[in-house]
C-alpha cells in the first residue's frame, strides 16, 4: 500500500509548532509485525543551515532524519531527505500509527512525508529472524548463486523494492545492517 503525500508548511523566516503529523490504521491484527518507510523531507527557507531533523516514526520505534540524511541547497533554501524506515509489533489495540515529530529545537518551515509503504515484513531479514544481520547477507548471496537456503523470504530479499533480487539489494542490505 502507498500512501499520499503529507505535508506541513509555514511561510519563511518562520518555524513550525512542535508537535506531529501522522497517519493511523486501525484494526490491523495484534502481535503482527509491520514495516513502514516513507520519503521524509524538511526545508529551512530562511536560512542555509540545515534542517535539524524531523524524526519519523512508527507507533514507538524513531529514525532520524537529521542523522540519516542527505543535505542539500537550492536557491539559498537548505533541505534534508531521505527514504527511512522503522519496525513495530502492533499492540492489542490493533493501531500502527507513523509520522513525523516536529521537535522544540527545529530550525524550519516545511516537512513532508510521502511515497509510504506497509509491509508485513522487513526489507532484508530474508531468513525471518526478527534482525538484520550478517546472516541475512549470507543467505542472500547464497540465492543469488542458485544455493536457495531451507527457509528464504523472497519478498525481504528485494531490499530496495524494485521487484528484482540483485545485487543491488546485497549492496543495499550491507548498508542498512552498518548504518
Amino acid at each position: 500500500m502507498i500512501t499520499p503525500f503529507i505535508e506541513n508548511w509555514i511561510g519563511g523566516g518562520s518555524q513550525l509548532g512542535a508537535g506531529k503529523i501522522y497517519y493511523r490504521l486501525e484494526g490491523l491484527e495484534p502481535g503482527e509485525k509491520y514495516y513502514a518507510e516513507a520519503l521524509v523531507r524538511s526545508y529551512n527557507e530562511a536560512s542555509n543551515a540545515a534542517p535539524n531533523g524531523p524524526n519519523f516514526y512508527i507507533n514507538d520505534q524513531v529514525t532520524d532524519l537529521s542523522t540519516d540524511g542527505t543535505t542539500f541547497t537550492y536557491n539559498e533554501m537548505s533541505g534534508i531527505y531521505a527514504t527511512l524506515g522503522c519496525s513495530a509489533t502492533i499492540g492489542q489495540d490493533g493501531v500502527l500509527e507513523l509520522g513525523v515529530v516536529i521537535a522544540d529545537n527545529r530550525n524550519y518551515n516545511w516537512v513532508a512525508f510521502k511515497n509510504i509503504r506497509f509491509l508485513n515484513y522487513e526489507p532484508g531479514d530474508v531468513n525471518e529472524s526478527e534482525t538484520l544481520d550478517e546472516n541475512d547477507i549470507l543467505d542472500l548471496v547464497k540465492f543469488l548463486i542458485g544455493k536457495r537456503p531451507q527457509k528464504f523470504n523472497e519478498q525481504s530479499a528485494d531490499v530496495n523494492g524494485d521487484k528484482n533480487i540483485t545485487l543491488s539489494d546485497v549492496t543495499k542490505l550491507v548498508n542498512k545492517i552498518n548504518k
